[in-house]
Formats: C-alpha cells, sequence, structure tokens
C-alpha cells in the first residue's frame, strides 16, 4: 500500500471512528501485512460495533496471522452463537482449532457444518450457468463471501472519494459506485465522479 493511501486511510479514520466499514479498511491493512495496524482498527471499530460480524470475522483472521490462534478461534465462536450463516467463520474456526489440537470430534463437527453450506445467490448461479455453460450435475467448489453480496448502508455524511477507493481496492464494485451515485447526489465533483465511475464500471464488466 502506497504512503499517501495510507494516510488518506488513516485521516478517514480519525473523522469518522463510528464507520461501520473498518473491516473493509482493516483488510487492505491485512493484505500489506501490517497486522498491527489492522488489528488496532477492527478492535476501534468494535468498540463502536461490537456484534458486526464482518468485523469480528477480519479480527479472528488478523489474530491468526498474530499467532494468537486462541484468540481467534474465542472470537470466531462468540461470532457463530449470534451470526451462524456465516461459512467463512466456521472454515476459519476449523482452521484454529487444528493448530490448537483440539479433538477430533470437535474439528469434525464444525468441518460438517461448513460443508452444509452452498453459497451460492440464484443470481450467482445463473450468470455463472450462462458464462461458463457449466452442467447441470456439475457442482463448483467456490465458496461465495456471505459479505460479498451484501450493500452498504453509508450516510451521506460518510460517503467520500476515500471510501470509494477503499470499496474499489476490495473489488466491491457495485457498492462503489452506489457511493459516487451519492456523492453526485450532494453535487461533489461531477468530472471526478465520471472518472471514477468510467474506471469501476470498466473492472466491473471484466469480471463479467
Amino acid at each position: 500500500m502506497e504512503i499517501s493511501n495510507k494516510l488518506e486511510l488513516n485521516k478517514f479514520m480519525e473523522e469518522n471512528p463510528g464507520s461501520i466499514q473498518f473491516p473493509l479498511i482493516a483488510n487492505l491493512y491485512l493484505k500489506d501485512k501490517d497486522f498491527n495496524k489492522a488489528e488496532e482498527i477492527c478492535t476501534n471499530g468494535l468498540k463502536h460495533h461490537p456484534n458486526h460480524p464482518d468485523g469480528l470475522f477480519k479480527l479472528a483472521q488478523i489474530r491468526m496471522k498474530l499467532k494468537k490462534t486462541k484468540s481467534a478461534e474465542n472470537i470466531l465462536k462468540n461470532m457463530l452463537k449470534f451470526h451462524s450463516i456465516y461459512p467463512e467463520g466456521l472454515n476459519l474456526l476449523t482452521k484454529a482449532q487444528e493448530v490448537l489440537k483440539r479433538s477430533s470430534n470437535t474439528i469434525r463437527a464444525t468441518r460438517k457444518k461448513y460443508k452444509k453450506f452452498d453459497f451460492y445467490p440464484e443470481s450467482h448461479k445463473e450468470k455463472t450457468f450462462t458464462r461458463k455453460k457449466i452442467s447441470k450435475t456439475k457442482k463448483s467448489s467456490t465458496v461465495i463471501s456471505s459479505s460479498e453480496f451484501r450493500p452498504l448502508n453509508v450516510s451521506s455524511k460518510l460517503a467520500t472519494f476515500t471510501l470509494v477507493d477503499i470499496l474499489e481496492n476490495q473489488g466491491l464494485y457495485l457498492q462503489a459506485i452506489d457511493i459516487l451515485e451519492i456523492l453526485k447526489e450532494k453535487k461533489t465533483d461531477d468530472n471526478r465522479i465520471e472518472k471514477y465511475h468510467k474506471r469501476i464500471t470498466e473492472k466491473l464488466h471484466s469480471n463479467n
């Protein structure tokens, strides 16, 4: 991650400490292997949104990277009490249990819960079938993130170009376009909005 981008992200978090987008920002630091900063952002974000499933999952991921496996296990177990439909959480919990050498019965039970999920929204199934002409009898092993299709609820105050950059970097192009629409309503730099919109739309189409 470039220094200028880090400065923008830090400024965004300072100005919006209660932003619900903290898991996305923490993930950028996680990808950049800045685990301590990613952990700090998640910890602070969860103070404002203590039961945020994506925030809890992201913190567990970070704790795993920091070799705090027991902590990651506890976070995931607590998260799954309130958010049972979170396949990535079950998958990560299985990995944590393996590292901690939990009993084979415990690991098997968690893995069984994970394998119950077939996380494909109907619209995605149709697109995949049309694009790749997959046989009806053939099943893809790809697991779709439970948050990939989740809409964003962002107030006008929090809609900024920095947030658009964050969403674009995460590959969340539809959500990024939603933020651009909010910025357009606020009459914020139409030329810049058009430039962003064109670039993101091209990325979106190239992925379809």
